[in-house]
């Protein structure tokens, strides 16, 4: 055969191949992102978008989710509040984002802005109504930022 009588077909990669490549790909950037002190040459963080947008794909929402914890900048950390508070998510699927919020502030630090940190404040208090699942959801985003907020134990005078 010649090379123009091949149909584009032989040569597409089917949907569910491409969706494990990109999982694939997403997986080793949170690994690069998590030592990023063994491999200090990889920007990592310039993923950040590509994981943004894949947290919408179910294929790969776990992935980014994890990326994003790995990342553990401002933005990452803010968005997986965004998604822990998601009501239309399930609990599953917010209780992910609230873990990965979770290690990242211990791998990194809190990084969110004091704005960031007063809406969920106001988050929890508007959680009256809402299941015990998901309050205790928001106390323990609060209880992460409250690990990283509060003053440190003065040692008692002798």
């Amino acid at each position: 055969l010649k090379q123009s009588e091949l149909s584009v077909a032989e040569f597409a990669v089917p949907p569910v191949r491409r969706l494990e490549q990109a999982r694939d790909a997403i997986d080793w950037l949170s690994h690069l992102a998590e030592y990023s002190q063994t491999y200090p040459w990889y920007d990592v963080m310039r993923a950040r978008d590509v994981a943004v947008r894949a947290v919408e794909s179910p294929g790969l929402a776990d992935s980014a989710v994890r990326l994003l914890g790995s990342l553990g900048d401002e933005v990452s950390q803010e968005l997986l509040t965004d998604l822990a508070n998601r009501s239309g998510s399930t609990m599953e699927d917010r209780q992910r984002a609230a873990n990965a919020f979770a290690e990242s502030v211990l791998r990194r630090g809190l990084m969110l802005r004091g704005a960031a940190v007063l809406k969920q404040y106001a988050r929890y208090n508007e959680s009256e109504t809402a299941s015990p699942e998901v309050q205790q959801l928001l106390a323990q985003i609060l209880d992460v930022i409250e690990t990283q907020t509060r003053p440190t134990a003065m040692a008692a005078p002798n």
